[in-house]
């Protein structure tokens, strides 16, 4: 005759319990920088987009020798006037400003869920600068 074991196979509820805990503190752990990556990734699409303004600054330069405030006469898609992405939000107004007719300064410019405020400049010389200020 074969003997039948009397145990059963499985995981006790404090097994379970302690498997949960240690998942919960990863989660807590892992949950804040994964929100620094994505509001980094944000900050990349608006200097992409900074970067496509600068071109068609330097563009309209080299035909005018000056520079121009306004977006609409370069020759780009206008960042403020693109589709919004899926979720249906943009993230980012455009500006531009010439203080002088040979530089000019691109802003980006958001504010946060947090309330914070961000924003992403670039020049002429293509030097980026980001500030994020509090409410």
């Amino acid at each position: 005759m074969a003997k039948t074991s009397s145990r059963h196979a499985g995981f006790t509820l404090l097994e379970l319990l302690i498997v949960i805990i240690i998942l919960g503190i990863l989660a807590a752990l892992a949950l804040p920088q994964y929100l620094k990556t994505v509001e980094r990734g944000r900050g990349a699409e608006a200097i992409v987009n900074l970067g496509t303004i600068r071109t068609g600054e330097l563009n309209y330069y080299a035909e005018n020798r000056v520079y121009t405030p306004d977006l609409d006469l370069l020759d780009i898609d206008n960042p403020n006037f693109l589709p919004p992405p899926p979720d249906g939000t943009r993230l980012f107004d455009y500006t531009l400003s010439v203080p002088a007719p040979d530089t000019f300064t691109a802003m980006a410019q958001r504010i946060r869920p947090d309330g914070t405020i961000e924003i992403i400049t670039i020049n002429e010389k293509g030097r980026i600068t980001r500030v994020t200020s509090s409410p």
